[in-house]
């Protein structure tokens, strides 16, 4: 489209050019009055002849509107194909959107994508996480897009919004917006369409937090906090600051180990046994690093008598491999 706007204005120019120059020479007008002329012809305003052309003259302005009809012409439908192409490709990315997004189920769905969300946008693509985005920003959101993410543009406190982005079938949702009260508000929004909803937000003041839990929260997170936690442990125990950024950020995968959470269901083989009878360890080679029981209470490095139950999560460690057939047996 740059390409033909240029070619356009080229020939405007040289058309412009050329009609100054013929009456200049075919009337012996000055370059004013000939510039005058031209521009009256090819703007067809209606102001009629500023002088009295001869044969030549008529003849030469007969082609100048010739010329002037032509580039108008091709002006308006290169407007016209650039305004159908607009719309017509918006209208098909958004049709292809909500029909991506209507097979999605079990996803996510991030709100914002900020510095904080295109970090989680990050990670979620990284391990290959269903999600689809909702952002305000038309701009950020077609960025999204050409970048193979599913995005929305709207108000992810809306609730028709929220609908489109599939929280009926979402596994969970994550409130990255920059502002406290909008958090509040999408949280409030989210639990309202689907109380038992999976809801992580994140908070810039203090105060917020309580807010957002009280609001339906599952979690919030406080970056700033975060990071001068990081920051200190990173100087006061710089090991255990690298072993946890080994863990959260994948650099595990180096080793050929990671990090994951097991649930497990009452159909799994191993509910009803204890942590030595399961074999977890021995058999599999993983580390059980914590154990969460149905009732919220978290275990850490629980012992090798522990009971596993019915909607226990195993916090483990381990390779890519064992991990699997660990899933394998808690389902």
């Amino acid at each position: 489209m740059q390409k033909r706007v240029l070619v356009l204005l080229a020939v405007v120019v040289a058309v412009i050019v050329g009609g100054t120059v013929g009456y200049h020479y075919l009337e012996g007008w000055s370059v004013v009055d000939s510039f005058y002329m031209t521009m009256v012809i090819l703007s067809t305003v209606g102001l009629g002849e500023y002088r009295t052309l001869d044969h030549a003259g008529k003849l030469f302005t007969i082609v100048l509107i010739f010329f002037g009809v032509v580039i108008a012409g091709f002006g308006f439908n290169a407007i016209g194909q650039r305004i159908l192409e607009n719309q017509l490709g918006a209208y098909l990315g958004r049709r292809k959107m909500e029909k991506e997004t209507r097979k999605l189920s079990g996803h996510y769905i991030i709100c914002g994508a900020g510095r904080v969300g295109r970090r989680v946008i990050k990670e979620f693509q990284m391990t290959h996480v269903p999600f689809v985005v909702i952002e305000k920003d038309s701009a950020i959101a077609e960025r999204l897009a050409a970048e193979g993410c599913l995005a929305i543009v709207g108000d992810a406190s809306d609730d028709e919004v929220l609908m489109k982005a599939g929280i009926d079938r979402a596994r969970g949702l994550i409130a990255a917006i920059s502002t406290d009260a909008d958090n509040v508000y999408v949280t409030l929004t989210a639990k309202g369409l689907r109380p038992n909803l999976t809801v992580v937000t994140r908070a810039q003041e203090e105060s917020a937090e309580k807010k957002l839990l009280k609001a339906g929260a599952t979690k919030v997170i406080m970056p700033y906090q975060s990071a001068g936690q990081i920051l200190a442990h990173s100087i006061l125990k710089p090991n255990v600051a690298s072993f946890i950024e080994a863990v959260t950020t994948g650099d595990m995968a180096k080793l050929h180990l990671q990090l994951e959470e097991v649930v497990i269901s009452e159909r799994s083989r191993i509910a009803g046994t204890s942590l030595q009878q399961s074999g977890i360890r021995q058999n599999l080679g993983i580390i059980v690093l914590a154990m969460k029981k149905s009732n919220g209470v978290m275990g850490f490095n629980p012992a090798a008598e522990s009971l596993i139950e019915a909607g226990d999560c195993l916090i483990a460690l381990g390779a890519a491999d064992s991990l699997r057939r660990l899933e394998e047996l808690a389902d």
